[in-house]
């Protein structure tokens, strides 16, 4: 799902923390994996590093990068900030097709190597 980045950049935190909340509860009984796309492109690091926090705080199984809608990607730096913040267990799912030797080289840096990332599929 996506995150709710209109309501994230009216600095409605409480609003996105409880709406993360509820589905994530509602994915755990379910057995549903819950992926949240953050979309980076549009969020300052300040917002990046509170919409990791809030993902964090609700037990999302993973946080996304972005989508291909948004005018850019993601940096090196947005997914070492995203791992950064969102801590041992929580994987970060970069957008695209990103495999171990891949654009950014993700799996050098992302702690416990491979098992905190999820590379993209190719269609």
């Amino acid at each position: 799902m996506a995150l709710n980045i209109g309501k994230l950049i009216s600095r409605h935190f409480q609003y996105v923390e409880s709406e993360l909340s509820r589905i994530a509860n509602i994915c755990r009984q379910s057995g549903a994996i819950l992926k949240v796309i953050l979309e980076n492109a549009y969020l300052t690091d300040d917002l990046k590093i509170i919409a990791c926090k809030i993902c964090k705080r609700t037990e999302v199984d993973f946080a996304k990068t972005s989508t291909a809608f948004a005018p850019a990607g993601y940096t090196p730096e947005d997914l070492k900030l995203m791992v950064r913040i969102r801590g041992g267990k929580a994987k970060v799912k970069p957008a695209g097709a990103l495999t171990p030797r891949g654009r950014h080289g993700a799996p050098a840096w992302f702690p416990n190597g491979p098992a905190s990332w999820e590379p993209a599929r190719r269609r």
